[in-house]
């Protein structure tokens, strides 16, 4: 039984238990003034037989005396205890309407509510409610301890999902993992005020949490079209600090400093991550790519008048990023302007992981399944393995897959 039934129920027992309790109280007020009236008589018969037999009364006055005495108890006694004439059947009908009264308040007034509000109420969305909490919060604590249940979580909808993780963490059950998972759902839906808000109290729970930090300074960067802000170089700072090799933290601080016009920094931190990761891995290329770029943009910035005809470069890639974010929240579809604005970004950073997520986005929305595959596939490369962010992405392609089998 859900919280409001219970309360529901509750609240209905209590309605009838005081309807009840009057018609109770008065008919045992009733039984007790009898009993006292019948002790009086006895009582006060005792006295005047006493009285008789000590000669302070004649047998006349003795029988004017109980004759006054019965009609005193007469007038007294209700009318359930006189037996002369109809009074039984007065009796029998005020017991059945009290029957009757009692009858009716114990399942006309429980029955009537519940259907009232089985009718009218909100039952439906209820249940479905406590079904969904039922389905989806075994999958979210399994990820919270690092388990892999996200195909369990790709088959329900995005926002319901963070609806369920939402309500648990309000309602007292709260962990730094379920913090961050909700902020990185916010992030997912592009929510990035709320994640903000989450990982905001994921840190308050673990302020030296590194994933937590890194999810928060990534949010922050988004939110700031690809930019470092102060907040977020500094959680960074943090990051690194306890760990120079955290190749996420790396990603995100080169790509950062990049966007920010940093380019001598952001050339020293690709240069670290092609250092950690091995010059023979996937990545490698795109991270000499992008090393390459920055030096070129430094030359540009250097030279501001060489260059300029060569399409989207340097820090130009941020204002086309932020003019594609805009039209992405505005539209919710693919458009001939944002495809033209995600192709410049691609002549210039083939592997830009914002203009990416947006594709992959924009093309799962509109039912290009298989583009969608691709953009995430390309995304899920910069991202480090076994994260919740990887494990997010991971969650898109799958469900991209099955609609894609599908059809």
């Amino acid at each position: 039984m859900t919280p409001f039934l219970f309360a529901a129920s509750f609240m209905c027992l209590l309605a009838v238990a005081l309807i009840i309790f009057p018609l109770y109280k008065s008919k045992s007020y009733a039984i007790d003034r009898t009993r006292i009236n019948v002790e009086l008589f006895k009582e006060r018969l005792q006295e005047l037989s006493s009285e008789k037999d000590r000669g302070l009364i004649d047998d006349e006055q003795f029988s004017l005396a109980i004759e006054e005495l019965e009609e005193g108890l007469l007038i007294d006694l209700p009318a359930d205890h006189l037996v002369d004439g109809p009074q039984p059947k007065i009796i029998s009908a005020q017991g059945n309407s009290k029957r009757y009264t009692i009858i009716f308040c114990v399942l006309v007034i429980p029955l009537a509510s519940f259907l009232l509000y089985f009718q009218l109420g909100n039952f439906e969305a209820e249940k479905r409610w406590g079904q969904l909490k039922k389905d989806i919060n075994p999958a979210l604590m399994g990820l919270e301890r690092g388990e892999d249940t996200q195909a369990d979580i790709a088959k329900y909808n995005l926002g319901d999902v963070i609806a369920v993780l939402q309500a648990r963490l309000q309602q007292g059950d709260e962990t730094p993992q379920g913090w961050l998972l909700l902020g990185l759902l916010y992030a997912q839906a592009n929510n990035t005020d709320v994640a903000i808000n989450a990982f905001e109290r994921a840190m308050l729970l673990a302020p030296n949490h590194p994933e937590i930090k890194i999810a928060y300074a990534e949010t922050l960067i988004r939110q700031n079209d690809g930019r470092l802000t102060q907040v977020s170089a500094g959680l960074l700072k943090e990051v690194l600090e306890k760990n120079s090799n955290n190749t996420r933290a790396l990603m995100l601080m080169g790509m950062g400093s990049y966007n920010s016009g940093f380019y001598e920094q952001s050339i020293a931190v690709w240069e670290k991550l092609l250092e950690v990761r091995g010059g023979s891995s996937d990545k490698a290329p795109l991270l000499r790519q992008s090393i390459q770029m920055a030096r070129q943009a430094m030359v540009r910035k250097a030279e501001p008048s060489q260059g300029q005809d060569q399409g989207v470069a340097g820090s130009d890639v941020a204002n086309v990023v932020a003019r594609l974010q805009q039209l992405v929240m505005r539209d919710r579809r693919m458009t001939d302007e944002i495809e033209r604005l995600l192709k410049e970004v691609f002549s210039v950073q083939p592997d830009n992981s914002r203009a990416l997520a947006f594709q992959g986005m924009l093309s799962f929305n509109a039912g290009q399944y298989k583009r969608a595959i691709n953009s995430w596939e390309r995304l899920l490369k910069q991202r480090e393995p076994g994260s919740e962010r990887a494990q997010l992405i991971e969650s898109s392609i799958l469900k991209a897959k099955v609609k894609l089998e599908s059809l």
